[in-house]
C-alpha cells in the first residue's frame, strides 16, 4: 500500500500522463505554497536565482516513485507513471472508496 502523499504525487504525474510531467513542474503543483520558492541561490558566477532548488527538490521525489517502479523517466526528463504506477494508484482508490 502506497502513502497519501505517494497518491498524491502519481495524481500530479497521472494528471500529465499524455506529455508527462519536468521535476520543476512536478514541484510546482505538489509543494505550490513552498517558502523554498522564496529562496535566492546561486546560478553561476554573476547571478542567482528564486526558488532554483524546488526542481531538484521535485526531481528527488520523482526519483524516490523511480526505484519504486512506480514512474519511468525519458531522456529528455519526463515523468510518466508505469503499469505498476496506475495499479497501486487504483488500488489505493479502491480500498478508500466511500460507499
Amino acid at each position: 500500500m502506497i502513502s497519501d502523499i505517494a497518491v498524491r504525487a502519481l495524481k500530479i504525474v497521472q494528471g500529465a500522463d499524455q506529455g508527462g510531467i519536468y521535476p520543476a513542474e512536478f514541484a510546482q503543483e505538489m509543494w505550490p505554497d513552498s517558502p523554498g520558492y522564496q529562496h535566492y541561490h546561486k546560478c553561476g558566477p554573476y547571478s542567482s536565482v528564486r526558488g532554483g532548488m524546488m526542481a531538484k527538490v521535485g526531481g528527488g521525489y520523482l526519483g524516490k516513485l523511480h526505484k519504486r517502479g512506480l514512474t519511468v523517466r525519458t531522456i529528455e526528463g519526463r515523468h510518466y507513471l508505469t503499469t505498476e504506477g496506475h495499479r497501486a494508484l487504483s488500488e489505493w482508490e479502491e480500498a478508500h472508496a466511500t460507499g
